[in-house]
C-alpha cells in the first residue's frame, strides 16, 4: 500500500520511558465481541487470496512482503508486518504502510506485544500499547494494534500484525477472521520459503564439496602416479641392481619403501575422501568429520610436500621449508590438514609463474600474538587479485579462528569455505612459533606484496 505524501512521516523516539501502564490496562481483546462486525467483502477477499497464492509460487521471497501489503487493503489498517524471533529479538520481515521503512529492524522480545503473542499463541488486541511497551513510542502512535501468530511446524515462530495510526480505526471480529486466514498463509509462505533457502543452502555446500574433492582426488593420484612410477623404474630398468651388493642396491631399496609408504598414506587420503563423497547428508550441510589427535606440524609440512611435489616438479619450482627444531604440536585432523595444506599449495604452484620460490616457514611470535598453523600467499601477474588466503588454526585459548590473521591482527578467512571446519577444529600448543608460509615470484615479475 502506497503512502501519500500528506500523511505524517513517521519517526521512531527513544525507547527509555518508563512502562505507564500495565498490561491489563493495554489489553482490550474483551472489547472484540462488544464492537459491531462488518460486512465481509469476501470478493476482495478472494481476489487477494489468488495474488497471494501467484506470489508464493512466482517468488516465496517476496510472499511475506505481499501479504502485509494485502493486509493494509483487507483490514483498513494504517501499518501491517510481519515479524519473525529471531533468538532473543523480533525481526520486522515485511513492512507496509505509515512505518513500512522500517522494514528489517529488530525489536527485542521481551519489549515487544510480539512476544505476548507468541507466548499466549492466541491473537491479541491493544489500545496505546507504548504504555506498556515503550520500545514501540512513535509519531505517530500505534494507537490500536491486532496480532496474530503464525506457525512452523505447529510452533509459534512470529506474528503478523496490522495498526490504527488514529483513534478512528477500531478492528472487530471480522478482522480477526481475515487475519486468522492470512497468519495460514504466512506459515505457509514463511515454511515454502525456508526450504527454498535450505535447498539453496544445501546445493552450495555439495557445490563447495564438489569443487574441493577436485583438488583432493587429484594431489594423491598425483603422488601414486609418481610413486608407481618409482617402482616400475626399479623394478625395470634397476631390478638387477637389487640382487647386487653395490650401494645403489641400498639406494634403490630405500627408494622403493619410500614409494611403498607414499602409496599407503595417499591411498588412505583417498578412502577419506570417499566416505565423505558416500555421507550424503553431511555433504548437504556442509559439515567435515574431523578426527583429531596430537600431530607435529613436520609431520603435516611433509606428507603436504609430497602430495604436491608433482606439480612443483612440473613447474620448476623452488620449495624451501624453515621449521624450528622444537616441536610445534597440534590437536587437530592430521588427514584434514594435511588435506588443507596441500590445496594452499596446490593452487600457490598453480598461480605462481614458473620457476618460482615457494616457501613456508615457523617463526616464533610473542605470546599475546595469536598463533596460526600457517598461512600461505602467492603473487604474481595473475594471481594477485585473485587469490591471498590467510589461514588461522586457532589457540589454546580457544579464540575464533575465522577472525585471526596476521601480525596477530583479526582478519577473515578467504579460502574454499569448506575448509573452515578443518581450521576451527584445530589448536596450536607452541607458546612461540606462529607457522606462516610465503610464495613469492621470481625477480623479473611485476607482482608485490
Amino acid at each position: 500500500m502506497e503512502t501519500s505524501d500528506s500523511r505524517p512521516r513517521p519517526t521512531r523516539v527513544a525507547d527509555l520511558t518508563k512502562r505507564t501502564a500495565t498490561f491489563e490496562e493495554v489489553d482490550i481483546r474483551s472489547e472484540l465481541y462488544a464492537r459491531p462486525q462488518r460486512t465481509p467483502d469476501y470478493a476482495a477477499e478472494h481476489r487477494a487470496m489468488t495474488v497471494l497464492a501467484a506470489e508464493m509460487t512466482v517468488n516465496p521471497r517476496n510472499m511475506l512482503q505481499k501479504l502485509v501489503e494485502t493486509a493494509i487493503d483487507l483490514c483498513r489498517a494504517d501499518t501491517a508486518g510481519i515479524s519473525v524471533l529471531d533468538g532473543d529479538v523480533f525481526r520486522w520481515e515485511a513492512m507496509a504502510g505509515i512505518f513500512a521503512a522500517y522494514r528489517g529492524s529488530t525489536m527485542p522480545r521481551d519489549a515487544s506485544p510480539c512476544g505476548v503473542c507468541v507466548d499466549q499463541n492466541a491473537t491479541q488486541l491493544m489500545h496505546l500499547p507504548d504504555r506498556h511497551f515503550p520500545a514501540l513510542k512513535s509519531e505517530p502512535r500505534f494507537v490500536e494494534t491486532m496480532l496474530m501468530p503464525f506457525h512452523d511446524r505447529g510452533n509459534a515462530v512470529g506474528t503478523v500484525w496490522i495498526v490504527a495510526n488514529n483513534f478512528e480505526r477500531k478492528f472487530d471480529r471480522e478482522d480477526e477472521r481475515v487475519m486468522c486466514t492470512l497468519a495460514h498463509l504466512a506459515s505457509a509462505g514463511w515454511q515454502l520459503w525456508r526450504a527454498c533457502e535450505l535447498a539453496a543452502e544445501s546445493n552450495r555446500h555439495k557445490d563447495e564439496f564438489i569443487a574441493m574433492l577436485a583438488h583432493e582426488l587429484r594431489n594423491p593420484l598425483a603422488a601414486i602416479i609418481t610413486a608407481h612410477e618409482v617402482v616400475r623404474k626399479i623394478g625395470g630398468d634397476d631390478a638387477y641392481l637389487l640382487r647386487t651388493d653395490l650401494p645403489e642396491a641400498d639406494l634403490l631399496q630405500a627408494d622403493l619403501l619410500q614409494a611403498v609408504d607414499v602409496v599407503g598414506r595417499q591411498a588412505h587420503h583417498l578412502s577419506r575422501i570417499v566416505d565423505d563423497l558416500m555421507d550424503l547428508s553431511r555433504i548437504g550441510r556442509g559439515e567435515l568429520e574431523i578426527h583429531k589427535e596430537m600431530v607435529e606440524l613436520r609431520t603435516i609440512v611433509d606428507q603436504a610436500i609430497e602430495a604436491t611435489h608433482p606439480q612443483f616438479e612440473s613447474l620448476g619450482h623452488r620449495l624451501t621449508v624453515r621449521i624450528p627444531d622444537d616441536p610445534i604440536l597440534i590437536n587437530g585432523d592430521p588427514a584434514r590438514l594435511v588435506q588443507l595444506l596441500s590445496n594452499l599449495l596446490d593452487n600457490a604452484a598453480k598461480y605462481t609463474p614458473k620457476g618460482g620460490e615457494i616457501s613456508i616457514a615457523a617463526q616464533g611470535a610473542d605470546e599475546n600474538v595469536c598463533r596460526s598453523l600457517y598461512a600461505a600467499r602467492w603473487f604474481g601477474e595473475n594471481s594477485r587479485r585473485r587469490y591471498r588466503p590467510w589461514i588461522d588454526a586457532g589457540t589454546k585459548s580457544g579464540g575464533d579462528p575465522r577472525r585471526s590473521g596476521r601480525g596477530g591482527e583479526r582478519g577473515t578467512w578467504q579460502g574454499q569455505s569448506v575448509y573452515r571446519p578443518i581450521a576451527a577444529h584445530t589448536e596450536v600448543f607452541d607458546e612461540t612459533a606462529e607457522a606462516s608460509g610465503q610464495a613469492n615470484e621470481p625477480a623479473d615479475s611485476c607482482g608485490r606484496g
